[in-house]
């Protein structure tokens, strides 16, 4: 747990998490370098870090990804990540790129949520999410999942003001 350190500007890691790890409230942190992370086996949350610009998780695998409440973060990108228990990227005002394009599977739920500024989310890869899609309140114009062919619960796709195209063409099981 790396929470309430109000000097802290960096965080890189090379480890392998194997617990639940929380980055909350970090008042100054601008950056997470973790090219060199291995995987996170439980749960990852990123919550309430008023200067934090960039997530960089270029982990092969995921526990839980939740990423929450920081305003000023302007990109995600998980360029390596293939599989997923559950995404959550909600609240983050100043979003304007998810870059998920290798993921191929989410286990559980999918949901991009009340990002004001999020133009660009990238999951070209994803095939399959295990129960939900919920992708609300965004400021996406484009949301393409060409490769999604399953989702165990439902898709809801709402209140995203400037979406003009959706195309999910190979999605056969709701």
């Amino acid at each position: 747990e790396v929470t309430d350190n109000a000097h802290l500007l960096t965080l890189s890691s090379e480890a392998e998490l194997l617990g639940k790890t929380t980055v909350t409230g970090n008042g100054q942190l601008a950056f997470m370098d973790l090219d060199n992370m291995r995987g996170i086996s439980s749960s990852f949350l990123v919550e309430d870090n008023p200067n934090l610009f960039a997530v960089d998780l270029p982990v092969l695998e995921e526990g839980r990804l939740y990423i929450r409440r920081n305003e000023s973060l302007s990109r995600i990108v998980a360029p390596s990540m293939v599989e997923s228990y559950g995404i959550s990227i909600q609240g983050n005002p100043s979003l304007a790129n998810v870059d998920l394009q290798s993921l191929e599977e989410v286990i559980e739920d999918f949901y991009v949520l009340e990002n004001a500024e999020l133009q660009s989310l990238e999951v070209d890869s994803l095939t399959e999410v295990g129960n939900r899609i919920k992708v609300d309140d965004n400021a996406i114009t484009e949301l393409s999942m060409f490769s999604l062919e399953a989702t165990g619960g439902y898709v809801y796709v709402l209140n995203n003001d400037n979406l003009q195209s959706v195309s999910m063409p190979n999605l056969f099981l709701i």
